[in-house]
């Protein structure tokens, strides 16, 4: 008997502490009110180094992962090529891709990508709203015919993020509206999301000053299947889940964990000195967020300390990770085991490493 109650005690203190356990956690979070994230577990993890001598520059935070390459957006002293692809078993460089100029299948630069993570295809994008098909098969082989096509995106839909969605859908993440989905050549609008829950209430009466504020400010990541879209802010932190079922774009889920400080506002900016920092990078996979976020001011050093949140995706906080060094672009793999970074050590020199989750 007495074996049974200490074993009884011991299922539902697991159950209790468990952050996918039905008591709350699957329970969609709406909170209005500010108050920051609070983890029911934390670990320290050191970031290993794959690859030290690499001599890239990351650009834009924008990395996926195909199979067993992490592609990264870089320029390198070494090719003049927009893409690099690097090995996640031993951190050497496979190839590189992605022709950087004015011609046909060239971009003259590129700060949007979307990764079809089926059919192994990414999809560039540069200012003049000119994108470009990589497949990814022909890329990582080395065939320089690696580009299969070529087009203008109608419409001006200029966006901050650009992701894939299933069935040839891109998702544009900007202003005006917050959300839109239209084909791959951006002519046929397919859904749209324009709502805004209020920030400060220097934005209640301004709708432009908030639009400019979340285009500015939004950090975005997709789950793989494409039926959920997170996004999270900087200058503060609100985090948003929206759900979209092939038609509708609906808003699932609300946090608010920092206030933007009272400030002069700039292009939808707030004074950095007197703001939270809030989100840094994030990516997704099937079961979770990952959320790179400092809760220190901007004006706190150079680089204040950046701490890696994981949400599911009602919203809810599962753990949280410190980290000894700093972390830039990141992927998660898809069993959520392992995590491959673009990392900075106390040095500030640039390396290709990883941590296990």
């Amino acid at each position: 008997m007495k074996r049974f109650l200490i074993l009884s005690a011991a299922i539902l203190a697991i159950v209790s502490c468990n952050p996918d356990s039905p008591k709350g956690s699957k329970i969609a979070r709406f909170d209005t009110d500010y108050a920051p994230p609070i983890f029911p577990k934390e670990y320290k993890r050191e970031i290993t180094a794959l690859n030290r001598d690499l001599l890239l520059e990351s650009f834009g935070g924008i990395s996926f992962l195909c199979d067993s390459v992490f592609i990264i957006r870089a320029n390198s002293t070494d090719n003049e090529h927009l893409f690099q692809a690097l090995s996640i078993k031993d951190g050497h460089q496979i190839t590189s891709f992605g022709n950087q100029g004015r011609a046909n299948y060239e971009l003259s630069d590129c700060r949007h990508a979307a990764y079809d993570n089926k059919a192994k295809h990414l999809y560039a994008m540069d200012m003049r709203l000119n994108m470009i098909d990589i497949d990814l098969g022909k890329a990582l082989s080395g065939d320089s015919r690696c580009v299969v096509g070529n087009h203008k995106l109608e419409g001006g839909w200029y966006a901050k993020y650009i992701h894939y969605l299933p069935n040839n859908r891109i998702l544009h993440v900007r202003s005006n509206p917050r959300l839109l989905v239209t084909d791959m050549t951006g002519k046929d609008t397919l859904a749209l999301y324009d709502d805004y829950h209020s920030t400060i209430p220097e934005f209640d009466n301004d709708k432009r000053k908030r639009q400019l504020f979340f285009a500015h400010n939004t950090k975005s990541a997709i789950k793989p299947d494409g039926t959920k879209i997170f996004h999270a802010t900087m200058n503060g932190m609100t985090m948003e889940i929206f759900d979209f079922d092939g038609t509708t774009i609906k808003q699932s889920a609300l946090r608010q964990f920092f206030k933007p400080a009272k400030g002069k506002l700039n292009q939808g900016t707030i004074s950095k000195e007197e703001s939270i920092y809030g989100a840094r990078r994030c990516c997704a996979t099937d079961k979770y967020i990952y959320l790179l976020y400092s809760d220190n001011k901007f004006g706190e050093g150079q680089n204040p300390p950046f701490y890696l949140g994981v949400f599911n995706w009602n919203g809810n906080e599962v753990c949280r990770y410190v980290l000894n060094e700093y972390m830039d672009t990141f992927v998660v793999t898809p069993d959520d085991k392992r995590l491959y970074c673009w990392a900075y050590d106390s040095e500030s020199e640039e390396y290709f490493g990883y941590f296990d989750l």
